[in-house]
């Protein structure tokens, strides 16, 4: 990438998974660059031998439920997971139209916890990061369940790069907290990159 260095920079600080914040946040307007930087990002931390679970919501999709949920566990078979409880196994099945759901409506709780169990359980093998691309699309129930985890991520394995357009913070930024989010405005390229 050209003329991204700095950002670059950053990126590597965060994967390099020593102290600091949980959650790596780009900021930007349309089309200045955030979603090729957070490529960048998901690569490298692969490099790292990091798991990455990825979603890119979209306005198209911002009212289906649990949407972003679905992309994110795209490639996890909960089932074969061991030490999932049953209720939160089955809500997370149905939720993501993975298996019938039950005759009672799915319960938020036990959705939001199964998918923290499965965080918990993929990062207790390997770093785990969590990463969404526009975060502004989320839909409201899969940022719901992941706001339910970032407040549970303190002291675990897992971490969180974000982009979003510039505006309020989203479910997920306010369930960490400030102190637990390092934000980086993407800005233009200079006159120097450009012409490189």
């Amino acid at each position: 990438m050209v003329g991204r260095e700095p950002e670059l920079a950053i990126l590597e600080e965060f994967l390099g998974w020593g102290t600091g914040p949980l959650a790596l946040l780009l900021t930007g307007g349309a089309g200045i660059g955030k979603t090729a930087l957070w490529e960048a990002g998901l690569n490298r931390a692969r490099e790292r031998g990091v798991r990455v679970l990825a979603a890119r919501p979209s306005g198209a999709e911002a009212e289906l439920s649990f949407a972003s949920l679905f992309d994110l566990l795209a490639g996890v078979d909960i089932g074969s997971m061991g030490g999932l409880p049953v209720p939160q196994r089955q809500a997370l099945e149905a939720a993501l139209l993975r298996a019938e759901p039950g005759a009672a409506p799915l319960e938020p709780f036990a959705i939001a916890a199964g998918f923290l169990s499965v965080l918990r359980s993929l990062a207790a093998g390997e770093p785990l990061l969590v990463a969404v691309d526009d975060v502004q699309w989320l839909d409201a129930a899969s940022a719901e369940v992941l706001a339910f985890a970032a407040r549970r991520a303190r002291g675990q394995q897992f971490r969180f790069l974000l982009t979003r357009r510039p505006g309020s913070a989203s479910a997920v930024e306010r369930a960490l907290g400030p102190a637990d989010v390092r934000g980086v405005e993407v800005g233009p390229l200079g006159l120097s990159p450009t012409r490189r």
